[in-house]
């Protein structure tokens, strides 16, 4: 919030008025019209002072059960994609053994498990440059379609090094 509102570094208490406020609701990427900002300003300016401070704006962000909306609609999609793997590992365990479910659900957590630490990776690319939050969607996607195309192109470079280099394979197998 601090940043989002240009204040210094260290001052993570002023008191912004109502201008900063709308400022800060635009570096957000927050489309708010001016009567609807001035309205907002005065839910979290308790005191009627004309001025809010950064500490009492997250307060107010923490009691307005946005927060915990957020987490429960993240745990909620979380848990329906795990038990859509276990039905998924349950029904290979029915058609091709156990074996193959668990192999299956495996998998699954350790790919889950290992894209939290691309998480991060993307946060500081996000923060490093100061890519807005309505065009980090769009960037994930990019990043997307890019990984699914350069991933084709090396499996078919790929195979086509094996079948050239086959009888030099078979030497060192």
């Amino acid at each position: 919030i601090v940043e989002a509102a240009d204040l210094p570094e260290g001052q993570g208490d002023q008191e912004i008025d109502l201008m900063e406020f709308r400022v800060l609701l635009l570096n957000l990427e927050l489309d708010c019209p001016e009567e609807q900002s001035a309205r907002l300003f005065g839910m979290i300016d308790s005191d009627g002072s004309g001025s809010i401070s950064v500490s009492e704006l997250k307060a107010k962000l923490r009691e307005s059960d946005a927060i915990s909306t957020m987490y429960s609609e993240s745990l909620q999609n979380v848990g329906l994609t795990v038990a859509a793997s276990l039905v998924l590992a349950a029904g290979l365990a029915v058609a091709k053994g156990p074996s193959a479910g668990l192999d299956f659900f495996t998998a699954y957590v350790v790919e889950d498990s290992l894209s939290v630490d691309n998480l991060f990776v993307f946060l500081l690319l996000f923060k490093f440059f100061k890519i807005p939050p309505a065009l980090q969607n769009y960037c994930l996607n990019l990043g997307i379609y890019g990984a699914v195309i350069l991933r084709g192109a090396f499996i078919f470079v790929g195979l086509a090094a094996v079948k050239s280099f086959q009888p030099l394979l078979l030497f060192f197998a």
